[in-house]
């Protein structure tokens, strides 16, 4: 819903720069100003809705920046805005549902946007508002460039988990509003708000400013909070239209969609099934296994951390003599993996500027509250935090840790100890541990460790690690590497927590049980489901607190991964979607196409030179 944001704000924010550039080479001049400050457009869907006018000047700056090639297709866009914009009032005005009626305000005749905005949504768009002009203050300051002390970013950007973002830092809106905008903290910011407001007087965007020599008063300003207001007006309209359709699914509506899903998928194929496991989602997972035989374990998931091979080592694997036995094989290529350096892959996580405190991550790219595993490697600060950005750190240097002692710190991190390498009986499997159940945050753990050290792309961001299906028939048939699909497959039966560290010639594969699919593996009810995923709890009244803590995004984030906001949000998201679009198709035939000129006048003949 914040693309009205970009709807609403670009013109004026884009007003100034443009402007100022034809203004400094010459293009604009006082006939050609005048010519644009013609109106093209006006809208009034009510008579107590204030005149909207749009001017020549507005599709100008939209063709600028990159609305469209139609000067007729962008007119239209910026009418439906309008119209949106005077619909929602309406609709506040009037109380339709689910619309509450708006505060009145006796002073004023026509209805104005901030009476129908929360006190956190005028909170907002002011400090939006602010926000934009001390940006584009700070965008005329003349900066002395350092040359940055970061180094270049010798590894692959890092895939990041899909559902982290960058943290936000948490600031105090009202005190920022309070303070208001800098015009005068040093010289250079003196200097650069006098060539801001120069700017300003020559694309007639000073308004009252030179009366009260309050920057609050230049229509720039004006027009910027117009615009963040009606914005925050817009995202509570949507929001209202979507909670009314999400209200209809209740938890018993949620049951029945899984209950339909559970009896599709126990009428599967063996066939069918075995297509399905790997394509399996956390909003869409698999909910019956039925499928294997009683005391016989063979479907379910690992984990793969993979240690890759250096191009030195898959130079040396791929010159072991052919003609040796299997097992010679095996030996000579253990000989050359035993040598593998681990190193940690998150340095472009701290050159993009995440949340990293100097030693660890602190926020959405760490997977365990205050915990997670440190980086191992060397950093040092670049840039002090300030209100309203994070500290940034450089690498200096990332540790070449040794396979025996990573294995030492894979270890202690998720178990809390080492365990002997004992002899497996198979040259290809370097160590297996057996482990039952006891490991607190084992799946965030395990994904930890992924993130942090696992060279194979396709194991981060997975439902639930890699499928393992039964023996093929034939080895050629086999869906991985056989030394692979052989220990996922001893893994699977070990159960518990696990892991099993299986050579390929892509180096050595660290294998974490993570969930066997058998006869056993059964959820008839959607309560069966996430009891087994989340443990036991009264999942109805779960689900209205979920509901009513929606579109607070700090509160709902208890929510986000738990398998009943994912299928609500599925069963949803198109009723919402469609309820939206239909609203809006309404509201366009209503005021725009079915009494055409009533509401809306556009005066073709002022724009046609743009048309051509």
């Amino acid at each position: 819903m914040r693309k009205f944001i970009i709807t609403l704000t670009t013109l004026a924010l884009s007003l100034v720069m443009c402007f100022s550039a034809l203004t400094g080479c010459g293009l604009i001049t006082p006939n050609t100003q005048r010519n644009l400050e013609q109106v093209v457009a006006t809208v009034q869907i009510d008579e107590n809705a204030k005149k909207d006018e749009i001017y020549k000047k507005d599709l100008v700056m939209a063709y600028l920046n990159g609305y469209g090639s139609d000067f007729n297709d962008i007119l239209n866009q910026l009418v439906s805005v309008r119209v949106r914009v005077q619909n929602a009032m309406k609709a506040f005005e009037e109380g339709q549902a689910p619309f509450e009626k708006g505060i009145k305000d006796e002073s004023k005749d026509v209805w104005n946007v901030e009476r129908y905005l929360s006190k956190e949504r005028s909170l907002e768009a002011e400090y939006n508002a602010i926000k934009s002009m001390n940006d584009l203050i700070e965008s005329y300051v003349a900066h002395e460039h350092e040359d940055a002390k970061e180094d270049a970013l010798w590894q692959d950007l890092r895939t990041t988990p899909s559902s982290a973002a960058v943290k936000e830092i948490e600031v105090d809106k009202q005190a920022y509003v309070d303070e208001g905008i800098d015009t005068a903290s040093s010289n250079e910011r003196r200097v650069a708000f006098n060539k801001v407001i120069k700017v300003l007087d020559a694309n007639v965007l000073l308004g009252d400013y030179e009366k009260t020599g309050n920057v609050k008063d230049t229509e720039y300003y004006k027009e910027m909070l117009q615009s963040y207001q009606e914005s925050e007006l817009l995202e509570e309209y949507e929001t209202r239209i979507s909670n009314a359709v999400r209200s209809t699914f209740d938890y018993s509506k949620l049951s029945k969609a899984y209950e339909e899903k559970y009896e599709e998928q126990k009428a599967w194929s063996t066939a069918e099934f075995i297509e399905k496991i790997s394509s399996a989602t956390a909003s869409n997972p698999i909910v019956y296994g039925g499928k294997g035989e009683e005391g016989k374990v063979t479907y379910g998931y690992v984990y793969n951390l993979l240690l890759g091979v250096n191009e030195i080592q898959d130079k040396k694997i791929q010159a072991i003599d052919s003609s040796l036995s299997k097992e010679e094989k095996a030996k000579e290529r253990s000989k050359i993996l035993n040598a593998t350096i681990v190193e940690d892959l998150r340095s472009t996580w701290i050159m993009s500027g995440y949340d990293f405190d100097g030693s660890k991550f602190t926020g959405d790219f760490t997977f365990i509250e205050n915990a997670g595993i440190p980086f191992q490697g060397k950093t040092e600060p670049i840039k002090e935090a300030t209100e309203d950005s994070a500290a940034r750190y450089a690498v200096k240097s990332v540790d070449e840790i040794p396979l025996d002692d990573f294995i030492d710190l894979m270890e202690n991190y998720v178990y809390g100890k080492t365990f002997d390498k004992a002899e497996t009986g198979n040259v290809s499997v370097y160590k297996k541990v057996q482990f039952s159940n006891g490991v607190e945050n084992y799946v965030e753990k395990i994904n930890e460790l992924l993130f942090a050290f696992s060279t194979d792309p396709g194991s981060l961001n997975t439902h639930k690690g890699y499928a393992v299906k039964p023996v093929p028939d034939g080895a050629d048939n086999e869906e991985y590497k056989i030394e692979f699909a052989e220990g996922a497959r001893q893994l699977l039966s070990l159960g518990g927590q696990s892991y099993i560290i299986a050579a390929t010639d892509y180096g050595y594969h660290v294998m974490f049980f993570s969930e066997v699919l058998d006869v056993n593996y059964d959820f008839a009810s959607l309560e069966d489901y996430l009891d087994y995923e989340y443990g036991d709890q009264d999942w109805s009244a779960k689900f209205t607190d979920m509901l009513s803590k929606w579109n607070d995004e700090k509160q709902i984030k208890e929510y986000t991964n738990n398998y009943m906001y994912l299928l609500l949000n599925s069963l949803s998201s198109t009723a919402v979607s469609n309820a939206v679009a239909n609203d809006e198709r309404e509201v366009m035939n209503k005021y725009v196409y079915e009494e055409e000129g009533k509401y809306v006048t556009i005066y073709k003949d002022r724009f046609a030179d743009l048309i051509g």
